[in-house]
């Protein structure tokens, strides 16, 4: 698997925009203008290319990495997710006098710890998160393993969409719940595979096949695995920056966490919005394993 980002700088606060391409089965499948790079032939990694800086205020460098977000920005969107979440809960968990006669002192307490324990468990995986970027002061070497799926940053002139959608930890949480949980797997058999199936009536096994706007890439690993070559196209760098680690470097026991927190309204009951799931469900390997089952053959992701 093999994932190519692009950048350019927006003059206004020169902030990255990027896009990405993931080839799932280590096959080039972008033209060498647009890759920036040169390629080993038979479907071996490509000579390395540099990733690129990623400037701030002042030219100082934020990211070796450009397509990722840096510690401080990650850092930055949980403090504005937190922040959001005590905003709605405050009147639930701060009530009047009157209220809490009316709740009773065992629903106030119920509602607080609750919201205790699920900011202390979604905060440790993004501090996870966190902790696998790449440090400032571990220089242009500090780049972590990618087993899985290879980042490949493309030539700054080609034009992507803006990477402001999709840029809140609410909106990952809440994508990390439907594709890589087993909450969710009615979304996979429901949409996904019948997506898959479809496409294997009408595309013979070993095609191209592209994936724009792909999230957290959990449709074009699944596609992978059926024995097709997938680019998978994403413009978020927050989105990039969590499928990296969930393909590549997540537990392989998995992460706790509660994607739902946040939500406090149209929720069926408490126990719904505080539910507790694992991710990434399954795991890139047993999707990989999958489809060595389905096929017969070796899937490498």
């Amino acid at each position: 698997l093999k994932c190519f980002a692009s950048k350019s700088m927006r003059r206004d606060f020169q902030r990255i925009v990027c896009g990405a391409g993931l080839c799932l089965c280590g096959l080039e499948l972008l033209p060498e203008a647009l890759l920036g790079a040169r390629w080993r032939p038979n479907g071996r990694r490509p000579i390395a290319a540099s990733g690129g800086t990623r400037r701030g205020v002042g030219g100082a460098q934020m990211a070796y990495e450009g397509w990722r977000m840096s510690r401080v920005e990650l850092r930055e969107l949980l403090n504005k997710y937190e922040r959001a979440v005590e905003e709605d809960a405050f009147g639930l968990l701060r009530p009047s006098k009157l209220e809490r006669q009316m709740l009773g002192e065992v629903v106030v307490t119920k509602r607080a710890e609750a919201v205790k324990q699920a900011r202390d468990v979604n905060r440790r995986l993004i501090e996870a998160v966190v902790d696998d970027l790449a440090d400032l002061c571990g220089g242009p070497e500090d780049v972590p393993s990618r087993p899985t799926c290879e980042f490949r940053v493309l030539d700054e002139k080609v034009p992507t969409l803006p990477a402001s959608s999709y840029g809140s930890i609410a909106s990952t949480f809440l994508h990390l719940f439907r594709d890589w949980s087993s909450q969710c797997t009615h979304v996979h058999s429901g949409t996904y595979a019948r997506a898959i199936e479809e496409l294997g009536k009408l595309v013979p096994l070993g095609a191209e096949v592209l994936v724009p706007g792909a999230g957290l890439a959990r449709l074009a690993a699944d596609i992978a695995a059926r024995g097709y070559n997938v680019e998978a196209n994403e413009a978020s760098r927050l989105f990039l920056t969590f499928a990296d680690y969930a393909l590549n470097r997540a537990p392989a026991a998995g992460s706790t966490l509660y994607p739902m927190a946040h939500v406090f309204s149209e929720n069926f009951s408490h126990e719904q919005q505080y539910m507790q799931i694992s991710v990434p469900t399954p795991t890139p390997a047993e999707i990989a394993a999958q489809g060595t089952a389905a096929e017969g053959g070796k899937a490498a992701l």
